[in-house]
C-alpha cells in the first residue's frame, strides 16, 4: 500500500511528521440546580486541532521551513490531509523550528485548527477507512455524498453494516 503523505495547501511533507496529535472535543455547559443535582448540556463540536512535530533531514530543510513559514504568514484556510484523519478545511495557526548543529537537520512543530462553518469537510479521496461505530450516514456526511451513493458504490445492503477498518469507496 502506498504511504499517505501529509499535506496542507500545495505543501507536501516528504516524510510524515514523527508525532501527530488530533484533538477533538465538545463544548458542554454544566449548571447546578437547587436540589444538588446538575444539568449538563451538549452545546457544540469544537474545532479539530492537529498538532505535531518532526524533522527535516535534507539539504533543502531550510527551504521547507521557509515555505511553511510563508504559508503561515499568508494565512487563510486550506485543505489539510493528514494520516489517521479525514481531510479537513483548516488554518495553519503555529509553526516553530530549531536548526541543529547537524547540517541539513531541522526539528519543527506545527498546529492547525479546523475551520468551523456551514461547509462540510472535503474528502477528495478514492476511499475512507471507517471508524468504530461509523455508518453509511456518517461517511456520506464526511464525503459530502448521499447515503445511496455510498451504498451503491460499496454494494452495501444496510447503512449500518459498515465495520471499523472497512475501506469505503467514494468513487
Amino acid at each position: 500500500m502506498k504511504e499517505f503523505k501529509m499535506r496542507f495547501k500545495d505543501f507536501v511533507f516528504d516524510t510524515n511528521p514523527s508525532y501527530i496529535q488530533v484533538i477533538t472535543s465538545r463544548d458542554v455547559s454544566n449548571t447546578s440546580v437547587y436540589d444538588g443535582k446538575g444539568i449538563t448540556q451538549d452545546i457544540s463540536q469544537k474545532p479539530i486541532i492537529v498538532k505535531g512535530k518532526g524533522t527535516f533531514f535534507s539539504d533543502d530543510a531550510d527551504e521547507k521551513c521557509a515555505r511553511l513559514s510563508y504559508l503561515l504568514r499568508q494565512g487563510g484556510a486550506g485543505e489539510l490531509h493528514c494520516p489517521s484523519l479525514y481531510p479537513i478545511e483548516a488554518i495553519f495557526t503555529e509553526f516553530k523550528y530549531d536548526s541543529s548543529a547537524t547540517l541539513g537537520k531541522i526539528e519543527y512543530e506545527f498546529e492547525f485548527t479546523q475551520v468551523c462553518d456551514d461547509k462540510k469537510e472535503i474528502a477528495p479521496l478514492d476511499y475512507i477507512v471507517a471508524y468504530d461505530g461509523d455508518t453509511a450516514f456518517d461517511i456520506a456526511a464526511r464525503a459530502n455524498m448521499s447515503v445511496d451513493e455510498i451504498m451503491q458504490l460499496n454494494d452495501i445492503e444496510s447503512p449500518f453494516s459498515i465495520k471499523k477498518g472497512d475501506r469505503v469507496k467514494l468513487r
